[in-house]
């Protein structure tokens, strides 16, 4: 007796017990208990390599556009670069029927203020995707969220 007692108490100590949506006590093996936490820490893992590789200090951002002669090989998605960092991607590509110059806008991470007298470029080497560059100026006046460059 004492022997069913202990194997009955090991067993239970060694699953866990959990009840369901449907409210029936089902057994959860470890395995999915290991794979949910190594699903989790795949995500965290993601963010935290999204947040190191764009330098970024947060996930927030505004938009500035600019109007442009010719947009060569931008797509929306194309980083925007501020002394070689990712500082944002292009949202939007418009052309302007009247001008035929291209309105690009761009979506800027919020703790970066550019200044108003900057210039753009498109840079990129042979063995790199194109980038638009953004060459600061050194007006104390900075693009306001929705303003043009």
């Amino acid at each position: 007796m004492t022997t069913l007692k202990a194997t009955v108490l090991i067993r239970i100590k060694a699953e866990l017990i959990f009840w369901n949506s449907t409210g029936t006590m089902s057994r959860n093996n470890g395995f999915e208990t290991v794979l949910s936490a190594a699903v989790i820490l795949l995500a965290l893992g993601f963010f935290a390599f999204m947040r190191w590789q764009t330098g970024s200090g947060s996930f927030s951002s505004y938009r500035i556009s600019a109007d442009m002669t010719h947009a060569d090989q931008l797509n929306v998605g194309t980083d925007v670069r501020l002394a070689g960092v990712v500082i944002g991607r292009i949202a939007r590509l418009t052309l302007d029927p009247r001008t035929y110059h291209v309105n690009v806008e761009m979506d800027i991470r919020s703790d970066l203020l550019i200044p108003a007298d900057s210039r753009l470029g498109i840079s990129g080497g042979i063995m790199s995707s194109p980038y638009l560059s953004i060459s600061p100026g050194h007006d104390k006046d900075h693009v306001q969220p929705g303003g043009t460059l």
